[in-house]
């Protein structure tokens, strides 16, 4: 499931990893808004604990050990079933080790 990647990488803040939600006051100036041209085949959102699993090592793009099997999956099943089976997988007890902090990924697949 290659192809080519963009990544934005987080806004550092004070601290590595530094999350701006949008029920702070000033969460607009934290915003970054991407154009993109072409086709548009996957997007995915997440949380910086998410990035544990879902970004490669040199952060560069996606990490194809997780998420290729994740994107296949989601392929196979309806909308329901894979947001179960990916809220059971961020869940999963084996994760905690890796990180502790939030675990949320929205994907995304054009239709």
């Amino acid at each position: 499931m290659g192809g080519e990647t963009v990544l934005s990488l987080p806004e550092n803040g004070e601290y590595s990893n530094e999350t701006y939600f949008v029920t702070c006051d000033d969460w607009q100036t934290h915003l970054r808004v991407m154009s993109f041209s072409g086709e548009i085949n996957f997007v995915s959102l997440m949380s910086d604990g998410a990035m544990s699993f879902a970004i490669n090592r040199g952060r560069t793009g996606l990490s194809g050990p997780f998420m290729d099997p994740v994107k296949f999956y989601l392929s196979t099943v309806n909308e329901a079933d894979g947001c179960e089976a990916l809220q059971a997988t961020l869940a999963d007890e084996r994760t905690w080790p890796i990180t502790s902090d939030d675990k949320t990924i929205l994907l995304i697949r054009p239709s």
